[in-house]
């Protein structure tokens, strides 16, 4: 038997030897796997350009594939395998680099609250240190207020000194009487009230302090001034002892009386009390209650430099006698009867005498 020897070659086919060799050229240049750009976590710029990058790499692998096809069935197959390898591929990892970016924007987030939680502390601790800064200039206002407060009271306290004064106190009828004063100064004399022997701790509630004609004049006889008695307190009352006749009358120095916290309601009589006072300028004996007294007379006569004299509030019910209440009092400009009721006739001469005196009036 003749031997067969084989034997190859290229023989033309319908569609050409040249289109098979470009066919299977194009079929070994798709079958290289292509790999995708990787996207760098750190940048988005970067992953968006790799993921243009990739588009573009298969748009023209597909290109290619669609060409093939014409060429060779099979080639056709691989070459599409090979695309949806890259499609598959460049998807992960596009999708992966999304989430870095996410993961990363999110941790910008988290950082971004942190800040605001941070700035938000930091505003509350000003606040509060504002708070505290306002609260402690508030407490510094409120102790310089009150020690102001209380240096006031103690200079208006310590002129008038409890312990400045002798009395006696009558347990039975709760009267201290005061019997000396033995204070420094002799010519301002500042009377306490019992408000203030009480909160002295020399009398109780239930008592009440009371001044005489005695200690009036010998105040009077060691060149008083000024007389004052103090105003302040609920309890804030002297009360006039027995006869208060001419207590004051027949100074030289005296200046000044305020008097308008002296109860005369349990006096027995008070006629000419400020009479012939030489120097005497300014009286205040608002408030009185003389209405138990029928004698008045006198009681300003002969002052003649008395300018002021405040009788607001004043009772004259059963007085009878007014005769020269006011007399010689040339320089008499300001009488005050505000509310003063039961006046007579000659005190009333006397406001007029003042209007007169105020208005430059010749005398009738």
């Amino acid at each position: 038997m003749d031997s067969i020897k084989q034997r190859f070659s290229i023989r033309k086919i319908t569609i050409g030897a040249v289109s098979v060799l470009i066919g299977l050229t194009f079929m070994s240049y798709s079958s290289q796997t292509v790999h995708a750009d990787s996207v760098d976590a750190n940048s988005s710029d970067s992953a968006t350009t790799s993921v243009i990058k990739d588009q573009t790499t298969t748009e023209q692998v597909a290109s290619t594939t669609k060409t093939s096809n014409n060429v060779d069935t099979n080639g056709a197959n691989k070459t599409e395998d090979t695309t949806s390898i890259v499609k598959t591929k460049s998807t992960n990892k596009v999708d992966l680099s999304n989430t870095d970016l996410t993961t990363k924007n999110n941790s910008i987030d988290d950082n971004s609250n942190v800040g605001s939680s941070i700035e938000s502390k930091n505003k509350i601790a000003t606040n509060e240190n504002k708070q505290e800064s306002t609260t402690s200039t508030n407490k510094q206002a409120t102790t310089v207020a009150s020690t102001s407060k209380t240096q006031a009271n103690t200079t208006q306290n310590s002129q008038y000194n409890t312990a400045d004064w002798d009395g006696s106190l009558d347990q039975n009828s709760h009267q201290y009487t005061l019997t000396k004063y033995k204070g420094t100064g002799n010519k301002n004399i500042y009377i306490p009230n019992t408000q203030d022997f009480i909160n002295a701790g020399t009398i109780t509630t239930d008592d009440k302090v009371y001044i005489t004609k005695d200690l009036l004049e010998t105040i009077k006889d060691a060149g008083a001034v000024n007389i004052t008695i103090d105003s302040e307190g609920d309890k804030n009352k002297v009360y006039a002892k027995g006869d208060m006749t001419a207590a004051l009358m027949n100074s030289d120095t005296l200046k000044s009386a305020d008097l308008s916290h002296l109860d005369v309601s349990e006096a027995t009589a008070i006629r000419s009390m400020f009479q012939n006072d030489k120097n005497l300028e300014n009286v205040n004996i608002a408030g009185w209650n003389m209405g138990q007294f029928s004698d008045m007379s006198q009681m300003f006569s002969g002052a003649e430099k008395l300018v002021k004299v405040d009788l607001s509030d004043t009772v004259y019910k059963n007085v009878v006698n007014a005769w020269n209440f006011f007399a010689h009092n040339n320089a008499l400009t300001d009488v005050d009867l505000t509310n003063a009721r039961n006046i007579t006739r000659e005190i009333v001469n006397g406001y007029v005498q003042a209007i007169k005196n105020q208005m430059q009036l010749p005398l009738i």
